[in-house]
Order: structure tokens, then sequence, then C-alpha cells
């Protein structure tokens, strides 16, 4: 270890908790940068998300990047910390993944003791959002004070602070806590951090704000759907019914009429084909019928509804399909979530199905950290993503392309890694909706816990 701008959290405190959610910050990344630099500073912003980025993993980074550009260890790292802070993954991902990353960097890239982060509420007062082992006092009147005047520098001298802010709006403070004087490279870290994490909160809240008119829009489209349903029932299945009828009477004539004559069963084989096209036709329309059909999905188990789509698979192909639900409640699921994961479940089973080649299928749904995260993977023959998806939008199918809306609707994210060859992953991340002030009771009830 050649440079000492960290050394890391002794205790153990910054928040670089695992969090194996399903989630890849490498997903949506299209092009991958070349330069040594740039390599590092994606290294060390995945590592952060993935929840292993600690002092000894950023400095070996630090290191490799200071032997191939000849960079002062210094100067490499503060270049590193600062380029990975400004790495989009953080405005791509879930908010909160983004936050929580983005602490895990603060913590290993400074001689932090303890990293808190602070937000301001609506009638004064600071409430703690991170950590999760308790509340520290002397950390609250710190932030509070830093929050009513606006200076990130009159505090502690064992403390750094970076005020959030919205616009002009004070909105939080981050506060960073040393064994001894942080080191002005620290300063400016936290500072940094600080600016990142407000464009964050104000994204969170664009989402928050937005959950009325999503849910309306998502809403609007499962009553549309089960209108569509009632018309395929009441239209064009009940004329499917009247013309097998016809059909079935028509072939009583016929062999009446051929009884004697040798070509009676070439011709009433063929309208026997005739029959079971119109019965194939009908099972298809009360299938799609039953698909769009919603209001049990709300009132039902969700995983209930889970098992369910997997065993009409397993009854209708001969692929092997693993279900793995997580033990966790799924009660508070809103309607709207628990339709747009069945629907994507069942659409992307219907895919595997009829064009993958599969030979299994695994399904997990887990919830972590305030997030839902769905995956469907099957070991098939695979696609390219790009070209599929702009051959379904030119040729009007929107299979792939109503999951991915489905999700943006609901703030979530949606993404498909798929190759020629195989194998395919699609992976749904969803938010909870709950309002801001029953979540932050809740993670305020989880820290006077963990501090007990």
């Amino acid at each position: 270890m050649t440079w000492h701008l960290i050394d890391g959290p002794p205790n153990g405190t910054t928040p670089n908790q695992s969090r194996d959610n399903g989630w890849s910050p490498t997903c949506n990344r299209a092009v991958a940068a070349t330069s040594p630099l740039a390599r590092t500073e994606r290294a060390a912003a995945e590592r952060a998300f993935a929840g292993t980025l600690d002092a000894r993993s950023l400095g070996e980074l630090v290191d490799s990047v200071s032997a191939q550009t000849g960079l002062d260890p210094a100067l490499a790292a503060a270049e590193t910390v600062t380029a990975a802070l400004r790495d989009p993954i953080f405005h791509t991902a879930p908010p909160r993944e983004s936050i929580q990353a983005i602490l895990c960097l603060v913590g290993a890239c400074t001689e932090a003791l303890r990293v808190s982060l602070w937000r301001g509420g609506s009638e004064g007062g600071v409430s703690s959002i991170w950590p999760e082992d308790g509340l520290a006092l002397d950390e609250e009147a710190t932030a509070l004070a830093v929050l009513e005047t606006g200076d990130p520098h009159d505090v502690p001298d064992d403390v750094a602070a970076g005020l959030i802010l919205q616009g002009a709006r004070r909105d939080g403070v981050l506060l960073v806590r040393f064994a001894g004087g942080p080191l002005p490279e620290a300063r400016r870290f936290v500072t940094e951090a600080a600016t990142v994490l407000g464009l964050l909160r104000e994204r969170e809240e664009m989402l928050q704000r937005n959950e009325d008119h999503e849910r309306a829009l998502v809403e609007s489209s499962e009553r549309r759907l089960v209108r569509l349903g009632f018309d395929l029932h009441d239209g064009p299945i009940q004329d499917l019914a009247a013309l097998a009828g016809d059909v079935r009477l028509f072939r009583e004539q016929l062999a009446s009429v051929l009884s004697e004559d040798d070509r009676q069963w070439t011709v009433l084989g063929r309208v026997d084909d005739l029959l079971s096209w119109i019965y194939a036709l009908d099972g298809e329309l009360r299938r799609l019928v039953r698909s769009v059909e919603t209001p049990t999905v709300p009132t039902r188990p969700f995983e209930d509804v889970l098992r369910d789509e997997a065993e009409l698979f397993r009854s209708r192909a001969d692929i092997a399909l693993a279900l793995e639900i997580d033990d966790a409640d799924f009660s508070d699921l809103t309607a709207s979530q628990r339709i747009a994961l069945q629907r994507i479940v069942q659409e992307a089973l219907s895919n595997i199905r009829e064009h993958s080649g599969a030979g299994s299928v695994h399904i997990s749904v887990q919830r972590r950290g305030g997030y839902v995260h769905a995956e469907i993977r099957d070991d098939g023959c695979g696609f390219e993503v790009s070209e599929t998806l702009a051959d379904a939008a030119r040729r009007g199918r929107l299979g792939l392309l109503g999951m991915n809306e489905r999700i943006r609707l609901l703030g979530g994210m949606f993404d498909i890694e798929s190759a020629p060859g195989g194998p395919t992953r699609i992976l749904v991340t969803l938010p909870e909706w709950r309002p801001e002030a029953s979540r932050l009771h809740a993670h305020v009830e989880d820290d006077a816990t963990a501090s007990r």
C-alpha cells in the first residue's frame, strides 16, 4: 500500500453490507471505457453497489491505476474517488441503492470511524436515515446545527459535514466522523458526495410525487384490459361457439347425405379439421381472457398467484421450472405492483415456451432493502436484445416493450440480459409504495430496535 488517504473504518460501521439483490449496476452500460482510471473508478462504483468496497480493496484499485499511469498515489486516489462519485451508475439505479453505495464509497475513501446521513423534517429537526445501528445524540445536534445555519464548516474538529441541497432548499446533512481531524481531501470528498446525494434525493422525491399519477395510469390500463376481456367473452368467443355449433350440425347433415358415398370419411375428416381449428382458437381466446382477468389478483396471496402461473406453465411445456419465493411478507404490495409482476412472469414464460428451446427455467422473487427483486432465468438459445426489441417495435409486438413500460410506470427498473446461445435473464426491481412519513417512521423504529 503506497498511499495514505484511506485507512478504513476500524469498527466496520460504514454501510458496506452485502446487497445481493438481483440488480446489477452494469446491466445498462453499453460501452466499456478502456483507460486505467476509467476502469478503476467504474470498478470502485460497482463494488460500492455490491457492498464489497472497503479501504483495502479501494487501495488496491488505486495502487493499480497509479502503477499503470504513473500518477502520484494521492492524486490517483483523489481522481479515482471523484470520478467514481460522478459515475452515471448512481443516476440510473434506484435512488435508495445509489445512496447506500455512495455512503459505502465515502466510508472506504476516508479515515472514517462513522458515516451518518440525516434528513431535515418538514416541521424542523432532523431524522436519521443512516446508520442502522442506532442514533447518536451528538451527531443529531451537529446535523441540526448545519441544517439550520447552512454552514458545513461549523462542526467539531473530528467531523466533516456536507450539506445536501435541493435547489436552494436544505434537505439533509452527511456527517463523517474521524479518529482525528479529517484530511482536506476527505472534506472535499464529503462535499462532493453531498452534492450527488442531493441530486439523488431530488430524483427520489420526483418519483414519489409521480406515484399517484403513475398509479392512475396503470390502474386505467388494467381497467381497459378487464373491459377487453369482457368484450372478447361476450363477442368473438360467443360467435365462435355459435360457429362451432353450426359446423357440427353441418357435419351431421353431410354425414347423412354421404352415407353411401366412398368419399364420406375424406370429406368428414376435413370438416373435423375445421372443428379442431375452431376449438383451438376458442381455447386461445379463453386463455387470453383469463390472462386479463385482474380483479382476483389483488385479493389472493401473491405467492399463490405465482405458484399458479408456475403450475400452468408446467402443464403446457416440457420444461423444468423452479420457483423460489422469499419468506418475506408481500401482502402490502399494491394491486398495480402485483398485477405488473404477474404479467411479466406470464409474458416471460410464454416467450420461453414458444421461442427459447430451454430445458429449465428458474424464477426467484425476493424482498430486500425496501425493494422487490424478481429474476426469470432460462438456459435457452438466447437472442440479441437490441435487435429483438427494435424488431418487436417495428412489428407492433408489445410483449417485451410492455414489460418495460409496466415497470417504468411504477418507478422501478427492468432489464434483459441475453445473447445468442443464452442464457437469458429478466431482472425486475420495484420500490415500495409507502408514504414518506411512514417509511421514515419505520426506519426510526428499526434504528431504535438495533440500538437496544
